[in-house]
């Protein structure tokens, strides 16, 4: 544990930002992820069957699109798809209180599994290039190696310093729900948006990567 601050420190601008932007995004992530389900039931009207379909549906889209967005982000670039899953997920988000039964509900998960599997090997991309072998699982501990990721279940983080920032998120959400159900899903796109507008801004790619 003597050593977190140290790698904190040792850590360049465009890494830092990256855990910066994950702390940020998981209390907001977790803060909404348990009431997806909940909403959809609630408000939306969806039963069991319908929620466990698009599950289905969404895991298999997942699986599906995997490869080919991983070999994209070998062709163009871990940033640009950084970029691009980060600015689509706010407005997928967003979307989600104005969207109306099965289909609506089954397009917008499938919108956020399509921007976990953008984002997540091109996260993975740059901070494995990010950090020398003799760091990496130290570095990995601390911030997990997926960057961020959007859940719509239980949702804890992936490493050290994400979990605090998790836990009180998912906290908070109850009582956020309690006082309009459609609070969740604007603070977290609001939220989602300030962290792409950093992301454009500090995260870059590392000019060699490290071994």
């Amino acid at each position: 544990y003597r050593s977190i601050f140290e790698s904190i420190k040792w850590m360049d601008k465009s890494l830092r930002t990256i855990v910066i932007l994950e702390m940020f995004t998981c209390f907001f992530i977790a803060m909404s992820a348990p009431f997806y389900v909940v909403y959809a039931k609630e408000v939306i009207g969806l039963i069991e069957s319908q929620w466990g379909l698009i599950m289905f549906i969404s895991g298999l889209l997942g699986i599906l699109v995997a490869f080919p967005l991983g070999s994209t982000v070998d062709k163009i670039g871990p940033r640009k798809m950084i970029l691009l899953g980060m600015f689509l997920a706010p407005v997928i988000i967003w979307s989600y209180q104005y969207m109306g039964g099965f289909i609506g509900v089954a397009l917008i998960l499938c919108g956020i599994v399509l921007c976990n599997n953008i984002m997540m090997p091109a996260f993975s991309t740059i901070i494995a290039n990010s950090i020398p072998r003799s760091r990496r699982g130290r570095i990995y501990s601390l911030l997990g190696e997926r960057g961020i990721s959007i859940s719509f279940g239980n949702f804890w983080g992936g490493g050290f310093l994400l979990f605090p920032p998790a836990a009180l998120g998912a906290y908070v959400g109850g009582y956020v729900y309690t006082l309009n159900p459609n609070y969740p899903w604007m603070i977290t796109a609001v939220a989602l948006l300030i962290a792409a507008v950093m992301a454009l801004l500090y995260v870059h790619e590392p000019k060699e990567a490290q071994q």
